[in-house]
């Protein structure tokens, strides 16, 4: 396919997910300015309570929560 018809899907794309990632940093920093903390920690992103944590808020529809703690997860790996 000639380049000058993806260059704006690509565009698109790349935007949604730059939008989208910083989306997620406003959420952790929020909850760090809040106290929170831990992630770093292995054991938590590797267990049970991360995995229950995203299966509840991919029950609740909030898509960024559950690509923060996806995020952690696939960093611990």
């Amino acid at each position: 396919m000639p380049k000058f018809c993806v260059q704006p899907e690509r565009d698109v794309l790349f935007d949604c997910v730059g939008e989208f990632a910083h989306q997620m940093k406003l959420r952790l920093l929020k909850q760090l300015r809040a106290g929170r903390s831990g992630w770093t920690d292995p054991a938590w992103a590797n267990g049970a309570d991360l995995e229950r944590r995203l299966l509840k808020n991919l029950k609740e529809k909030d898509m960024v929560d559950v690509a923060n703690l996806a995020m952690f997860r696939w960093n611990a790996q």
